[in-house]
C-alpha cells in the first residue's frame, strides 16, 4: 500500500499530506475537549458526564432555567446522542467512536478543506474551544462552534 492509499484509508479520502496533517491537529484538539469532558478519566463518557457538558453550556448561555431535573427528561435528551454515538451500545461513547462519527459525517473535512489562511482561522476558532472547555468557561462554545461552519 502506497502513502496515499494509507492516507485515504485513514482519513476518509483525504488525498494529500497536507490534509492528513490538519486531520491530526483537529483530532487533537477534539481530544482536550473529550478529555475534559471525561471527569473520572477512564477514557469513556458517560451519560453523567455528557449531561455535566450539555448543564454547563446551557449555564453558560443563561438557559439554566432550561436544565431539565426529571431524569425521564434527561434520558429523552441523551438517548439520541448515544444511539448516534455509541456504535457498541456499551453505555459509554469513546473516543474511537467520536471519531468515527466525525469520520462518516465529514467533519475532518470539512473542517480541514481550504486554504492555509481558512483552516488557520478556524483551527484558532477550535484551539479557542477547547481552551474554553479546560478552562470551564464554556460561555463561548457555541458562538465559536457556529464560526467554524
Amino acid at each position: 500500500m502506497c502513502i496515499r492509499d494509507s492516507i485515504n484509508a485513514e482519513y476518509g479520502g483525504f488525498s494529500s499530506l497536507t490534509m492528513a496533517g490538519r486531520a491530526d491537529q483537529i483530532k487533537g484538539i477534539v481530544k482536550r475537549c473529550f478529555d475534559t469532558i471525561d471527569k473520572n478519566g477512564d477514557g469513556n463518557l458517560d451519560r453523567a458526564e455528557v449531561f455535566g457538558m450539555m448543564k454547563g453550556v446551557a449555564r453558560a448561555m443563561g438557559q439554566a432555567d432550561q436544565i431539565p431535573s426529571d431524569q425521564a427528561e434527561i434520558d429523552a435528551g441523551l438517548d439520541p446522542i448515544f444511539q448516534e454515538l455509541d456504535e457498541n451500545k456499551d453505555g459509554t461513547i469513546s473516543f474511537d467512536e467520536v471519531k468515527a462519527a466525525f469520520k462518516k459525517q465529514h467533519v475532518l473535512e470539512a473542517i480541514g478543506s481550504g486554504s492555509d489562511e481558512e483552516f488557520a482561522e478556524r483551527f484558532a476558532l477550535a484551539e479557542q474551544i477547547a481552551a474554553a472547555f479546560e478552562s470551564g468557561d464554556l460561555s463561548t462554545v457555541v458562538g465559536l462552534a457556529m464560526q467554524i461552519n
